[in-house]
């Protein structure tokens, strides 16, 4: 009887443990330009609904891994919800990109691909008077 209660015992402590494990799912993808050509050194970051960021930089062939947490326990059952995250990038000579509500889910194979394009940022020159006394204003393209 011991050996039975003792057994119950373990697989409650086993059950509970599992119960609070948090695990990882990875989000990765490329950041492009208009042009396709990739982007090194663009800052993704990623906000989930309670707040939490989670940041990371593309390396030397665009791409971007981020290590998003999930507990597939959360219910008390293997239940694999989607996660709403916020996707922020930034990248120099860029405009900003903001993604609300990106649905992110637990496929799998424990990943999924995201491939984000940004414009190139337009810049405004101040105020320059012609010979005229009109003002302009120029606008230009970064080529960074």
């Amino acid at each position: 009887m011991k050996i039975l209660q003792i057994l119950v015992l373990i697989a409650y402590l086993g059950f509970f443990a599992n119960a609070q494990i948090v695990d990882k799912a990875v989000l990765s993808g490329n950041i492009y330009d208009a042009n396709g050509s990739l982007i090194v050194g663009a800052e993704v970051t990623a906000i989930n609904e309670k707040g939490e960021k989670f940041q990371t930089i593309t390396n030397d062939e665009g791409i971007y891994i981020l290590k998003l947490p999930y507990n597939p326990y959360e219910n008390g059952n293997a239940d694999f919800k989607i996660a709403k995250y916020e996707i922020i990038v930034d990248a120099h000579g860029f405009e900003r990109k903001v993604i609300k509500d990106f649905d992110f889910v637990h496929s799998s194979k424990g990943k999924m691909q995201f491939d984000i394009a940004l414009n190139v940022k337009t810049y405004i020159d101040p105020i320059i008077v012609n010979t005229e006394g009109k003002k302009e204003i120029n606008k230009r393209k970064n080529n960074k």
